[in-house]
């Protein structure tokens, strides 16, 4: 079994916590304790993200950056399972990775995606400032940019005189 206790419960842990039965899963035999540990919040997290708040659709196209961390490699394979087109940016030693996943990749090393990407739909941001404004330029008109990394808001946009962003809370 194992759990991502509800947001009553977060914070420090001892060894062992209660929890609602409704925050608890079978863990699937494949993956290992600690495997299982890191998926919960990244899981959620994906999801509210691309589900909750960019309402994410088949054919779409959804660019989420840092595709080979938590988030990311989470959010790449739940974006391709809801039919999404996915770019993702990550560096060299992680190519392989990412586009095991089923993402097109962008080396940030290499490339600055904001001059390679155009008219996406929606962007996941893990990572916020800068990034966050270069990925305001990828969007196409009426896109949405979900950042998990900040307090941007309309505000922010409007600043910008760019699309709404959305902000979405951890999970």
């Amino acid at each position: 079994m194992y759990a991502r206790p509800g947001k009553d419960r977060i914070g420090t842990f001892a060894e062992l916590i209660a929890v609602h039965q409704d925050d608890v899963a079978r863990k699937p035999a494949t993956l290992t304790m600690e495997e299982a540990a890191s998926l919960p919040l990244v899981a959620l997290t994906s999801w509210q993200a691309l589900v909750g708040r960019a309402h994410v659709q088949p054919d779409q196209k959804v660019l989420i950056h840092a595709g080979s961390g938590g988030v990311g490699t989470i959010a790449i394979q739940l974006a391709k399972h809801l039919g999404a087109r996915v770019a993702t940016t990550t560096s060299t030693a992680n190519i392989d990775l990412v586009k095991s996943l089923g993402a097109d990749v962008v080396d940030y090393k290499k490339q600055a995606f904001e001059t390679v990407l155009h008219d996406y739909d929606v962007v996941l941001d893990p990572l916020g400032g800068e990034n966050l404004e270069k990925s305001l330029q990828v969007l196409k008109p009426g896109g949405k940019a979900t950042s998990i990394a900040g307090p941007p808001d309309s505000a922010f946009a409007r600043e910008l005189g760019a699309n709404l962003i959305l902000r979405t809370a951890m999970a």
